[in-house]
């Protein structure tokens, strides 16, 4: 899997969190969820129609992809704290 995390929307829970606990970004990560909640994988081709179907009930956005690779999650970007 590879995160987009720039794309997360934190909370501000977390925000206030790795400031007044001077947490880095990496620890935080491995810690919290930091407001992803929860993932939903599906075929690329199938993704617009769960987007629409999800979000008649909950906040729904992408955050990243599924790629071949070493079965790793790897993360692009940084959190907007």
């Amino acid at each position: 899997a590879e995160i987009n995390l720039n794309q997360l929307k934190i909370l501000p829970i977390f925000s206030y969190i790795k400031t007044i606990g001077t947490i880095d970004e990496a620890e935080m990560l491995s810690t919290f969820n930091c407001g992803a909640g929860m993932i939903v994988i599906t075929e690329k081709k199938h993704a617009k129609q769960a987007a629409e179907i999800i979000k008649k009930y909950y906040n729904c956005y992408e955050i990243g992809e599924i790629k071949m690779g070493d079965k790793k999650v790897a993360f692009k970007n940084h959190i907007v704290w």
